[in-house]
């Protein structure tokens, strides 16, 4: 049989393949299991073995002639007889390769008894570097008939290298088409030999154009070889860095049928290989690659994952406590948190700023985002998916608007409810509401100095690299005063926000600010979203400005509601530094 073939060792094979027509149908397996050297080794254990026979050593032209005409009774074990047979021929007549098999049969001819290493018996074994390639010729098949729906976007096309079809086409031989299960966005499973044939692949509706892939690794399984083709692919999941996994493995070979949808999701429990002309395949069982696979999905997984959806593809991820996303939130906050004396947009209640930062679409509008996490932490029953995936390609894709003016009303009041709706609907969210972060060479364009004016009595703000002055047009001035000291200023507009500045890293303060002819500083305020400053960063920043000889009782100070205005106006209107004993 042929698993007794690919499990014996070769000498074990010469001396029960005496007779003729055994031997030839053995030799033309070895040779598409195992390539040229396993067959040529075969021939020559087979001349010199000790048991008794018809046969006279090694094969002859009569034998040759016997096994192309064995081949073509036998199509499920060749692809392409003709073209290995004319192959082998032509070797044995020139005896070509003898270093090759010399060096080869140093190890058979030993009377040592021990099986052959190129023998592959054991289920999942891979193969070594050294060995020859299992290039089989079988492929992965899939009769319509056994093919669900749901596996149209896991089904890929693996094309050989343009020169590789260029001699087949030289040959006269017919189209080769390999094809390969999409388990993940970088993994496909295929069989051995079109494995070893592919340069490049065709995902559909996934990637524009054709992406580079390479085999990976071979395993046995049975009398068969799997392939794993790694694909270069610049999709992957947004917040776990990982691909996107897109096809369920089963766990039971003997399910029927073994490629199935649940609730429209693709499920293989084994893969259909056999002869490019076979549409009767041999089923190859999945669970046999478990030990080799990591970071797939099994049918055990079906009620433990969540779909996700852009639109065109699907795929899907394991869910997650509640407790589990809330701290994966919270561990954000390490990422943006300032030291000691700074403000950062780590907020401990309100979560817009930081979720702006992290935003893997492009920083959109930070206000929203507090409504939208809302809405995601309070559903009922929990998702259990991430809050970005929640938002983009989860449940939240069919909602239009983060909260409901009718009922909102009460929490917001009736005009800001509405703005908010409006501002926050999911269109003007995605398209119009993001937020531009400034590279740090962008940011040196909106550094400011500020000066002494008209002798001492005003303050000036220039540009650092121009020198011209800063002047306020239509809108307030955002500024930053950034950790080195640095103030950056510029005019608030559609996509521009403090976090802009310094692309939402901690800073000594914030606010806003306005100027006038020459630009002469006119008022300050500590207004920010984004950075939200307390008292102690207002007075930082006003005995900073001290400090520089400025004349800080020129400028209006706007201090916030929150603080306690009085005490600190007390100590602006007396014009020198605050400290603990003015307050």
């Amino acid at each position: 049989s042929r698993s007794q073939i690919m499990t014996r060792p070769l000498h074990r094979l010469a001396i029960l393949t005496k007779k003729p027509a055994v031997y030839c149908l053995t030799l033309i397996m070895l040779f598409v299991q195992n390539g040229y050297h396993s067959a040529i080794q075969l021939a020559r254990l087979h001349a010199a073995s000790p048991s008794p026979g018809s046969s006279d050593g090694f094969v002859s032209h009569s034998d040759l002639d016997e096994i192309t005409t064995l081949s073509a009774i036998v199509p499920s074990l060749i692809v392409h007889p003709e073209r290995k047979l004319a192959r082998f021929k032509a070797r044995l007549r020139a005896g070509k390769n003898e270093s090759a098999e010399e060096e080869e049969d140093e190890s058979i001819d030993s009377d040592d008894g021990d099986e052959d290493d190129t023998q592959k018996s054991d289920m999942g074994t891979e193969d070594s570097d050294d060995d020859p390639p299992p290039l089989s010729g079988d492929v992965m098949i899939f009769p319509p008939s056994d093919t669900p729906p749901c596996f149209s976007q896991v089904i890929v096309r693996l094309n050989p290298p343009p020169s590789t079809v260029l001699e087949r086409q030289r040959l006269g031989l017919a189209e080769e088409k390999c094809y390969g299960l999409l388990v993940r966005d970088d993994l496909i499973l295929s069989s051995a030999y079109c494995a070893s044939q592919v340069e490049t692949v065709e995902v559909p509706q996934t990637f524009s154009g054709q992406k580079t892939a390479a085999s990976r690794a071979t395993y046995h399984v049975g009398p068969h070889a799997v392939g794993f083709v790694e694909v270069d692919t610049p999709k992957y999941h947004r917040n776990s860095g990982m691909p996107r996994k897109r096809l369920f493995l089963g766990s039971n070979p003997k399910k029927k049928p073994r490629l199935y949808c649940d609730n429209d999701r693709p499920v293989a429990s084994a893969l259909p290989i056999g002869n490019l002309n076979s549409t009767n395949p041999t089923w190859v069982p999945t669970v046999a690659l478990r030990s080799h696979l990591r970071n797939v999905l099994w049918d055990t997984d079906l009620n433990s994952t969540a779909e996700l959806t852009d639109g065109v593809i699907k795929w899907h991820i394991m869910k997650q406590s509640k407790a589990e996303l809330f701290q994966a939130i919270e561990d954000w906050k390490e990422k943006w948190r300032g030291g000691p004396g700074s403000v950062d947009v780590s907020h401990p209640v309100v979560y817009g700023p930081l979720l702006e930062a992290e935003d893997p679409r492009g920083h959109r509008y930070h206000v929203c985002f507090n409504l939208w996490r809302s809405r995601w932490k309070n559903e009922d029953p929990f998702s259990g998916i991430p809050f970005f995936d929640w938002l983009d390609f989860g449940p939240a894709q069919s909602l239009s608007f983060p909260i409901n003016p009718g009922e909102d009303h009460e929490l917001y009041g009736v005009d800001l409810a509405e703005h908010l709706a409006e501002t926050c609907m999911k269109k003007n969210f995605n398209q119009k509401k993001k937020v531009k972060y400034f590279t740090e060479d962008e940011s040196k364009e909106y550094a400011v100095d500020l000066r002494p004016y008209n002798d001492g009595q005003n303050v000036r703000m220039t540009y650092v690299e121009s020198g011209e002055p800063v002047i306020n047009e239509e809108n307030d001035l955002l500024w930053v005063w950034g950790l080195d000291r640095t103030l950056y200023a510029i005019e608030e507009g559609n996509q521009i926000g403090h976090s802009t500045l310094i692309a939402s890293k901690p800073a000594l303060s914030a606010g806003e600010a306005k100027t006038g002819l020459n630009g002469r500083l006119k008022a300050v305020s500590f207004n920010s979203g984004h950075y939200k400053p307390g008292a102690e960063y207002f007075v930082a920043f006003y005995n900073w400005m001290l400090e520089q000889g400025l004349n800080v009782s020129s400028v209006d100070w706007y201090l916030r509601s929150s603080w306690n205005r009085t005490r600190y106006k007390k100590a602006v209107m007396s014009g020198k530094k605050i400290t603990k004993e003015i307050l």
